[in-house]
């Protein structure tokens, strides 16, 4: 691995996944080309550094010519999943409140490469509102009912 390919990297992780880096998401997405070079070997050299920080850096699934990262804090991703309101969505969605954190991650990577399109309980995952999944209340249909960001997001 290059150099250069080594910085492109990093480049693309901090551009795409730095609210989970900063903690302030549990964890994020970044989709990279299946064959590019280096990316195991990038992969592997994040997790080796990284996990000092309790962060994990994973292939999530792969199609045809891309690859699916997914970056998260152990902790964060653990205390989000453990939520009550959270744990129930997920077993209306087929996991177990009994999984592990890598049991439930496999789950999710299964039923991603199952579907056509991602499955809905990634946006647990990815720290969004349990009523954005649901389907209910989200943000940009509070917008189209007129209200202003500030008011959606509860800010004065």
């Amino acid at each position: 691995m290059s150099q250069s390919e080594l910085r492109n990297f990093e480049k693309s992780m901090a551009y795409h996944l730095a609210p989970a880096m900063l903690g302030i998401k549990p964890a994020c997405l970044m989709s990279m080309e299946k064959n590019k070079d280096g990316l195991e070997e990038n992969v592997e050299l994040f997790n080796s550094r990284a996990y000092t920080k309790g962060m994990k850096l994973t292939v999530l699934c792969e199609c045809k010519s891309r690859k699916l990262l997914f970056l998260y804090n152990e902790k964060l991703l653990s205390d989000r999943l453990a939520d009550n309101r959270v744990r129930k969505l997920l077993e209306s969605f087929g996991y177990d409140s009994r999984m592990t954190l890598e049991q439930q991650l496999e789950r999710l990577s299964g039923r991603i490469s199952a579907s056509e399109d991602f499955p809905h309980e990634i946006g647990l995952f990815l720290g969004y509102p349990v009523d954005d999944v649901k389907g209910r209340n989200y943000l940009c249909n509070k917008l189209a009912q007129g209200e202003s960001i500030y008011q959606a997001l509860k800010i004065s």
